[in-house]
C-alpha cells in the first residue's frame, strides 16, 4: 500500500461523495414519504431486569384504592427547601423550545428533565429507570394506559427515592410513570431525524408548589414550595384565571370573533403555539385556513400524528388580544391547547395558590429559537 505523503492533500474529487450526501440529506428529510415512524418496545433483557426490581406498592409508600372501577394512588412527596429556588433551563435538543432542567435521580448522573405542565404524572423512560436504580411497583397491582398524541400506551409505575435539581432543590419519594416504549422518525430507516424524550416532571410534582415561573427568554425557572407568588417583575402582557383540577392547568380563552370562552390546557410540553381539534376550527369558520395550510408531523406518547398548520386570525387571553397566531390541528381528545410555541416569548408564572397565570414582557436579552423537530 502506498502511504500518502505528510502534508499532501487528497484530490478534491475524493470528497465528492460526502458533498453529495450533504446536499441531498436536507431534500431527503423534507420528503415525508422517505421518513417513517418507528416504535421500539423494551427488550426482553431489560424487561427481566425491571421485573427483578418489582416491589409491592405498599412497600414503596403508595396507598392504592380501588373504587367504582377506578384506581387512585396516594403518596407523600417531600421538597426541600420550601423557599423559592432559581434553576437554569437547558437545551435538551437542537431547536427545541421546551423548558428542560438538569436533575439527578437517586445517585445517577445528571439527566435533562422536561418541565411538562401537560403531563398529569412525572415520567421516566424504562432504560433510564434501570440506569438510575428506580424502584418499580408490581404491574399486576398498578399500571395504566395513557393517551398521547399518537394513541394509547401502557405504562408501569415506580418511585424515585431522591431527586435533585441544581444544587439546592431536593425531592424525596417522587412518584413516576415508567414508559417501556420509545418512538422516533427515521430517514430511510437509518438516520434519526426526530425523537421524543419522555423523561419529564409532570403535574404530580409541579402541582405541589405554591408557584413556579418559567422564564423562556432568560432560560431560568423559579420554583417555590411554600412562599406565595410575589407578583410580576416586568410589564404584564396578559393575566388569566388558572384552573388546577385533576392534575391539569386550564385558562379561559376567546378565539376569533366567538364570544364564548374556551378552556385551554396550558401544556409546556407541547411545542405547538396553539393546538385545537379540526372540528372546533371548522365551527369557528377556519376551514379554508386549514385547507390552505401545510402538514406537520408531531411526536408524543403513543407515536406520531400529522397535523395541519395554519394561523389563527385572533385570540384573546384575559384582556389582551393576539393576532395571526400559529396553530395546528390536533386530536379531538386533547381539546384546545396553549403550548410552548406561544409561551416561549414570555416569562410565564403559574400562581397555584391564587390560581392566576401571568405572561410578562420579555427581558432585553431575548433569544428565541424557532423549532424544527417538534415534540410533545
Amino acid at each position: 500500500m502506498k502511504a500518502r505523503q505528510p502534508g499532501k492533500r487528497s484530490p478534491w474529487w475524493n470528497h465528492l461523495p460526502w458533498l453529495a450526501l450533504l446536499l441531498v440529506l436536507p431534500w431527503l428529510t423534507a420528503c415525508q414519504s422517505l421518513v417513517r415512524g418507528r416504535q421500539t418496545n423494551l427488550t426482553a433483557e431489560a424487561t427481566v431486569q425491571l421485573q427483578q426490581r418489582m416491589t409491592l406498592p405498599e412497600v414503596l409508600g403508595l396507598t392504592v384504592t380501588e373504587r367504582n372501577g377506578q384506581t387512585s394512588v396516594r403518596w407523600r412527596e417531600m421538597v426541600r427547601p420550601e423557599l423559592a429556588v432559581q434553576v437554569p433551563l437547558v437545551r435538551a435538543a437542537a431547536g427545541s423550545v421546551q423548558p428542560f432542567v438538569t436533575a439527578r435521580l437517586n445517585t445517577g448522573r445528571p439527566l435533562a428533565l422536561l418541565l411538562d405542565t401537560g403531563a398529569p404524572v412525572s415520567m421516566v423512560q424504562a432504560d433510564m429507570a434501570l440506569k438510575h436504580n428506580l424502584a418499580v411497583a408490581d404491574p399486576t397491582r398498578l399500571k395504566n394506559l395513557y393517551r398521547g398524541a399518537g394513541g394509547l400506551e401502557e405504562a408501569w409505575y415506580g418511585m424515585i427515592r431522591q431527586m435533585t435539581i441544581g444544587t439546592e432543590l431536593a425531592f424525596r419519594n417522587v412518584f413516576v410513570a415508567i414508559r417501556p416504549q420509545t418512538h422516533s422518525r427515521k430517514l430511510l430507516g437509518l438516520f434519526t431525524v426526530a425523537d421524543w424524550d419522555s423523561n419529564l416532571i409532570g403535574m404530580s410534582t409541579l402541582g405541589n408548589f405554591a408557584f413556579f415561573t418559567i422564564d423562556y427568554p432568560q432560560q431560568t425557572a423559579v420554583l417555590s414550595h411554600r412562599d406565595f407568588y410575589p407578583g410580576p417583575r416586568f410589564e404584564v402582557v396578559a393575566q388569566a384565571p388558572l384552573s388546577h383540577e385533576q392534575q391539569q392547568l386550564h385558562i379561559p380563552m376567546r378565539l376569533g370573533t366567538d364570544t364564548n370562552l374556551h378552556a385551554a390546557l396550558v401544556d409546556t410540553g407541547n411545542e405547538a403555539s396553539i393546538m385545537l381539534p379540526a372540528s372546533l376550527a371548522q365551527k369557528l369558520g377556519w376551514g379554508e385556513l386549514i385547507l390552505h395550510g401545510r402538514n406537520e408531523t408531531y411526536l408524543g406518547l403513543g407515536g406520531e400524528f400529522t397535523a395541519r398548520a395554519f394561523k389563527i386570525p385572533r385570540l384573546r387571553i384575559g384582556e389582551t388580544e393576539f393576532l395571526q397566531v400559529p396553530a395546528v390541528t390536533g386530536p379531538e381528545e386533547f381539546g384546545l391547547v396553549l403550548g410552548s410555541g406561544f409561551l416561549r416569548a414570555y416569562r410565564v408564572s403559574f400562581d397555584l395558590r391564587r390560581k392566576q397565570l401571568w405572561l410578562e414582557k420579555p427581558t432585553p436579552r431575548t433569544n428565541v429559537v424557532v423549532p424544527r423537530n417538534r415534540r410533545f
